[in-house]
């Protein structure tokens, strides 16, 4: 049986939160947060690689943060909301 996971985790990523963070010239822009498969190395430059490869240009993410474990709710799922919001305030912390 076919693995659609395969791909990605060959890559080294083990799992990967994406949405959408707002953008002053495209109004959103891709973000990521991006665990890496225990024992491997990811950086932002293979995150791109990787979706550029696969996807569409404006598929590949703008803002990419490698980070440990990603937060969960109860049930398990990625809180994409938490994570969105954290991304944009640091991206406004940083154009002040």
């Amino acid at each position: 049986m076919h693995d659609p996971t395969h791909h990605v985790r060959s890559s080294g990523i083990e799992q990967a939160a994406v949405f959408g963070v707002p953008d002053k010239i495209a109004h959103e822009a891709v973000a990521c947060y991006i665990t890496a498969t225990a024992g491997e190395t990811v950086t932002a430059v293979v995150v791109r690689t990787f979706v550029h490869e696969r996807m569409a240009d404006y598929a590949v993410p703008r803002h990419v943060r490698i980070v440990d474990e990603t937060p969960r709710n109860k049930t398990g799922k990625i809180e994409k909301d938490l994570l969105r919001g954290l991304l944009t305030a640091e991206l406004q912390a940083q154009q002040h």
